[in-house]
């Protein structure tokens, strides 16, 4: 028997069995990487999440012979539908065990509480900010997720197609060995745009010196993806929580900007892979998982490349082949031995093409689905 069971943010006890499933689902994937128990409760929280000032949540939680066997959140974000005039449901944090009767019943749930606020298309998967969590993973699963990425089963995408959802588009994850990427020539073609462009490159030693340009930096990212269908930019606050969960893991020498005319157009994030650190610390912090953090942090060989963002103006002038070389010099401090390059949309050929260019290879990737309703 299956029972579908709505969960009240109120009701924290039950909120701690939804953020808890996952845990048991894949406790035996050696793939898996768990988010910090904490951070993914306070994620519900109307009072400490920024979504909830402009959007709507509904989680349910699938019951199998009075054992828990699935989850699913569904969203209505007013700001994505106020700015973009849809009228748009979206679902997240979608993990079921591999029964396509449990998987229909979550969906239908969803799909009956989007349609009763007037919503007429869904989308998914997808976090409460835009950035976070995006796709069900169709390809690489013999991989340990990257930083801040969902991992899955296959079966997934056959459940989410069996819902009746068709795929919206795919991101793509690429990998290179750190000693393989960014050919010589491209790094002189770079200099040669720096110089006769007027690019200057803003280089970090410390932390503070960073924040001094976090309200620039949010200016780009809420910019940056403007020109692409569909996009809405971020809220003030949501970028906030987005450069803050970077910032948490960045060591600012892996920080690059390029600004002119005194004005930041450009920036990459890259940052230490500590994926098998929180696999360690099975996602608390206390009362060791910080030391398993912190030790990883020292020994990892992995970098993770992901936020890359150029002003729309500036866009196909080689900003961003000046940000890939620069990205390069950063990881060359290091002895890391494995590059991550992760989520660059299938539609941004630009980026694609660049990556390629640098020996990139496609090794993952992860799907968004669109349903009418």
């Amino acid at each position: 028997m299956i029972e579908i069971t709505p969960v009240g943010l109120a009701a924290r006890k039950e909120v701690k069995k939804f953020v808890f499933f996952p845990f048991q689902l894949y406790k035996d994937c050696p793939q898996w990487v768990p988010p910090l128990f904490q951070d993914a409760l306070n994620g519900f929280d109307p009072d400490k999440h920024p979504f909830f000032k402009h959007g709507e949540l509904q989680l349910f939680l699938a019951e199998k012979d009075g054992k828990i066997a699935g989850r699913i959140a569904v969203m209505d974000n007013r700001h994505y539908n106020d700015y973009l005039n849809e009228s748009t449901a979206f679902f997240g944090f979608y993990d079921v065990i591999d029964d396509s009767e449990v998987s229909a019943a979550l969906f239908k749930a969803a799909f009956d509480w989007a349609r009763e606020r007037g919503l007429n298309k869904i989308i998914g998967p997808r976090g409460l900010v835009s950035t976070e969590n995006t796709g069900v993973l169709v390809k690489g699963f013999e991989h340990r997720a990257a930083m801040g990425l969902s991992y899955n089963y296959p079966y997934y995408d056959r459940l989410v197609k069996e819902a009746g959802f068709t795929k919206a588009s795919d991101l793509y994850s690429g990998y290179a060995p750190a000693d393989q990427i960014m050919p010589e020539r491209l790094i002189r073609i770079a200099e040669k745009i720096k110089d006769r462009r007027g690019f200057e490159v803003i280089h970090f030693q410390n932390m503070d010196d960073a924040d001094f340009w976090i309200p620039q930096v949010l200016n780009v990212l809420k910019r940056a993806f403007e020109i692409h269908p569909g996009y809405c930019p971020p809220t003030d606050e949501e970028l906030r929580i987005a450069a803050d969960n970077l910032l948490a893991i960045a060591d600012p020498r892996l920080i690059k900007l390029i600004q002119k005319d005194n004005e930041v157009i450009g920036f990459i994030f890259a940052y230490h892979d500590v994926t098998a650190g929180l696999q360690r610390a099975k996602g608390r912090i206390w009362p060791i998982g910080w030391l398993h953090l912190l030790l990883e942090r020292k020994r990892t060989k992995w970098v993770n490349i992901n936020g890359v963002g150029v002003l729309p103006e500036y866009q196909g002038m080689g900003v961003n082949a000046i940000l890939y070389t620069e990205a390069k010099k950063s990881v060359d401090q290091f002895d890391f031995e494995h590059v991550d390059v992760v989520q660059v949309g299938e539609d941004n050929f630009q980026s694609r093409s660049d990556m390629e260019t640098m020996g990139i290879q496609w090794y993952k990737s992860h799907r968004a689905y669109e349903r009418e309703l």
